[in-house]
């Protein structure tokens, strides 16, 4: 598999697709990449917030209500604000793993020992519990306003959601608005996320 998930798009077989989503992610990694690091911190507190406020007052809960979020890589957005006030609020957290070509999760509690994983991030160990999220905060490299994500270009997250079918998580999108674009472009095996949140605003698929 390649090692660099941001110089190709392994998943699309149009050449043309393929360029354009390359040119674009170039574009919004730089537009991430001109931010300070006080200016991600103050975002993700933000973005946090938006959270907290979105599963109060949308999304019933329970102890058993899975939430899987991420270990934040490259300048994301720090998602961990946001866990550790779910988990507060009685949510139950899930990270990560990468299972060869898609993703697995596993059970979380913030302050859990976490071992090195590919891309530089970190994941749970093998032997912690698989479980099954019933949201999924998705990190991302560039977003428009139907809620289309474009990832790095390995597809983990496309065929990780893909394999749920009609059962898949409730999809969040946490990024800058700056990483905000006119459209990306989607292949067939391009997952859609529900809503995107953002430290200013809140979009919503609506097709």
């Amino acid at each position: 598999m390649n090692t660099d998930p941001t110089s190709t798009d392994p998943t699309s077989t149009d050449p043309t697709l393929v360029d354009q989503k390359s040119r674009l992610r170039r574009l919004a990694l730089a537009r991430r990449a001109n931010l300070s690091d006080q200016e991600r911190v103050v975002a993700s507190q933000r973005i946090a917030q938006a959270v907290s406020s979105l599963f109060s007052s949308e999304f019933a809960h329970s102890p058993k209500t899975i939430v899987a979020g991420y270990w934040p890589i490259r300048g994301e957005v720090d998602p961990r604000f946001a866990m550790l006030a779910l988990e507060q609020a009685g949510f139950s957290l899930a990270l990560p793993a990468i299972a060869g070509e898609s993703l697995r999760f596993h059970r979380y509690l913030t302050g859990d020992t976490l071992v090195a994983g590919r891309f530089n991030t970190y994941e749970p160990a093998e032997d912690s519990p698989v479980v099954i999220p019933a949201f999924v905060l998705v990190p991302l490299v560039a977003f428009d306003g139907q809620c289309q994500r474009l990832g790095y270009g390995a597809g983990f997250y496309d065929r990780m959601l893909a394999g749920f079918g009609a059962t898949r998580p409730v999809t969040v999108g946490l990024a800058y608005e700056c990483q905000l674009v006119s459209e990306v472009p989607v292949d067939d095996h391009d997952q859609p996320l529900d809503l995107v949140l953002t430290e200013s605003d809140q979009r919503r698929r609506t097709v």
